[in-house]
């Protein structure tokens, strides 16, 4: 039976709920926020009762994909509250002084269940690779917020995305990845999962050679006698990634290192002192070209050692407007424990946008861009009288754009679809050098987010999200996924650029990003060596600016070969969804199916009907495909 709490931890609808990019904004028909101390009875109490109510439900975390992976059909059970340490990090890191670093009491739920809770249910005689550690956390904790925690006890993640605000179980669902050329994304250095599914009942999923789990797993806090206990490796990969099908994710055990320091540079080589190069993408791409016919560590991009480090981090930022100026990022590891190029304080520009947003947009309209248009560029003799009547008057149309704007993205967004519809008819000659500045405009932008030189402990590096800037930026985004040992990835590059200039100015950039192939069964990077792309333009809020761009580009993607990102824009039917995922997908139904049963489909949500993240048929007719017939592989034992 399930071990509910007795409480329904209802919380008030404030309005509507709404991603990062302020896509996919719904209203929720009932709100749950289990919280401490009882949280997750609370999670299990929130579950009967959604289901008892006849309602499909989602967990949400910080609601930074873009897809509609988050969005629920019915109600919605918040993570805020599950930002806790359910132990000391096994075994405890050792200070130089010989005395334990332990995490703050206030960091732990219950403290009273000791220092190192996880020696108890590891395996008997489990050595560790040198220098890794466990921690088992729950799982809405904040990235940004379990890096603090880790490295106040001098440990670190071994890798994450470029942002830390996602919740630990949000990022982990939907795929999100970085850019180290060497290491898997964050889910395969996941251990063991603690989910609460369908009735309320609780799983505890690890691997079949599983390095936690032992008999003492009811030493753990919280630990319901009547949790299921799974110890399979087809069930465990289908388990990190489930885009929230499969209940909602409690905790998770990771394995992670001790602190590290990073040094990176951009478009510069290390050590040097001259600041950013000038770099273009044709000159990259045959680079790349190379590396894929010679082997990227064999003479390639990612042969690129430093002081003895061999390359870590490898990304690459193109100028969608423009095609050709593009920037690439490096990372390697470093024993200089100094720190350069590192501030959280704000930029002229942080205390702009977190003021009147207005106010910021009439700064970017007025100075930005008509530094441009009433400038030297376009001088009155060269313009001519009349032509320049009607820049005057574009000049104050532009105004009142802005400040009829939310964001700097939404007026940068209107302003580029704006001057991309000039005729020659109204503005003669002017017309094509107003696009050439807008577009000019926009890798101003681009550049002035980039740093020569960085250089500091992990955690402050991983973690490039100016939180400074939260609340000033839209967009619209999707990302690929490509085998890179194969030139498929560059040629879809390239009809991108081609299509960005048949419909210019088309502002944004592409970002190329370099990760190993990951075992989680709906996990994007299929390939050894896989590339990620990304293409992201500006939106406004009152309309969908670039649709023609954004739609032959997902059309691209997929002539390509490209595997959608399930926490970027997301297309897929179930069609297309098992002809990528054909060696993956039926255990992870399979997996599904058992977690469900014959009851109801709890988190199923239209995201995932749409996209065939569905058990079809009975649990029979799958148990039937097993290996042996049934559930030969797959040991349970029900914990008293």
């Amino acid at each position: 039976m399930p071990c509910p709490d007795g409480q329904v931890p209802l919380a008030p609808l404030l309005g509507p709920v709404s991603d990062w990019g302020n896509i996919h904004p719904y209203q929720p028909k009932r709100l749950y926020a289990p919280a401490h101390p009882n949280a997750l009875q609370q999670i299990v109490s929130a579950v009967i009762d959604g289901e008892a109510s006849g309602g499909k439900m989602k967990a949400k975390g910080s609601n930074y994909s873009l897809s509609g992976a988050q969005v629920t059909d019915d109600f919605l059970i918040s993570t805020d509250g599950l930002n806790m340490h359910l132990s000391q990090p096994h075994p405890v890191m050792i200070g130089g002084d010989g005395i334990a670093l332990l995490l703050d009491a206030s960091r732990v739920a219950n403290p009273s269940y000791g220092d190192d809770l996880l020696q108890k249910i590891v395996r008997p005689g489990l050595v560790l690779p040198p220098g890794n550690h466990l921690i088992h956390v729950e799982a809405g904790i904040k990235i940004k917020q379990l890096l603090a925690d880790l490295a106040s006890v001098n440990l670190a993640l071994p890798t994450m995305g470029a942002g830390g605000g996602q919740s630990l179980a949000g990022a982990l669902s939907t795929g999100t990845h970085g850019s180290d050329v060497q290491l898997s994304p964050l889910g395969d250095f996941v251990r063991a999962v603690h989910i609460v599914g369908p009735k309320g009942q609780e799983w505890w999923i690890t691997p079949a050679d599983n390095i936690v789990g032992g008999p003492n797993l009811d030493a753990l806090p919280g630990w319901c006698p009547d949790t299921w206990v799974v110890r399979d490796d087809d069930w465990f990969r289908a388990a990190l990634l489930t885009v929230g099908r499969f209940g909602v994710v409690y905790s998770m055990i990771l394995e992670v290192p001790e602190q590290y320091h990073l040094l990176e540079t951009t478009n510069m080589s290390p050590g040097s002192s001259a600041g950013m190069q000038h770099i273009l993408w044709s000159d990259t791409r045959a680079q790349l070209h190379a590396s894929v016919n010679q082997g990227y560590d064999s003479g390639g991009v990612f042969d690129a050692p430093h002081q003895g480090e061999p390359l870590r981090f490898f990304s690459v930022l193109i100028d969608l407007a423009e095609g050709e100026q593009c920037w690439i990022t490096r990372r390697w590891k470093t024993d200089d424990q100094s720190e350069i190029g590192i501030s959280s304080d704000p930029t002229t520009d942080d205390i702009l946008c977190s003021s009147n947003p207005v106010m910021v947009d009439l700064v970017i309209a007025a100075t930005a861009v008509f530094q441009f248009l009433g400038g030297e560029d376009l001088a009155v003799p060269v313009v001519g009288l009349v032509w320049a009547s009607a820049v005057a008057e574009l000049h104050t149309e532009l105004l009142v754009m802005a400040a009829n704007s939310e964001t700097v993205a939404d007026f940068l967004a209107k302003a580029f679809a704006k001057i991309a519809s000039l005729t020659t008819e109204l503005y003669g000659p002017v017309a094509p050098q107003l696009q050439s500045l807008i577009k000019r405009l926009g890798a101003v932008l681009l550049r002035g987010s980039q740093t020569d030189t960085r250089q500091g402990a992990s955690h402050r590096i991983l973690d490039t999200h100016d939180y400074n800037r939260d609340g000033c930026s839209s967009g619209n985004s999707s990302e690929f996924f490509f085998d890179a040992q194969t030139q498929n990835y560059l040629l879809f590059i390239d009809a991108v650029l081609n299509k960005a200039q048949e419909l210019s100015p088309v502002p944004g950039y592409i970002a190329l990003r370099f990760i190993r192939g990951s075992k989680a069964l709906l996990a994007m990077e299929r390939f050894p060596l896989t590339v990620a792309i990304e293409i992201a333009v500006p939106r406004s809020l009152s309309e969908d600016n670039f649709p023609a761009f954004m739609s032959a580009m997902r059309d691209l993607a997929m002539q390509h070969g490209g595997i959608p990102h399930w926490g970027q824009e997301h297309k897929l039917n179930p069609s297309q969804t098992e002809a990528l995922y054909a060696d993956g997908i039926d255990s992870w139904r399979w997996a599904l199916a058992e977690m469900e049963g014959d009851g109801p489909q709890t988190f199923s949500s239209k995201f995932c009907v749409d996209r065939g993240l569905m058990a079809t048929g009975t649990i029979d007719d799958f148990r039937a495909q097993r290996p042996g017939g049934a559930l030969d592989s797959l040991i349970m034992m029900l914990m008293s």
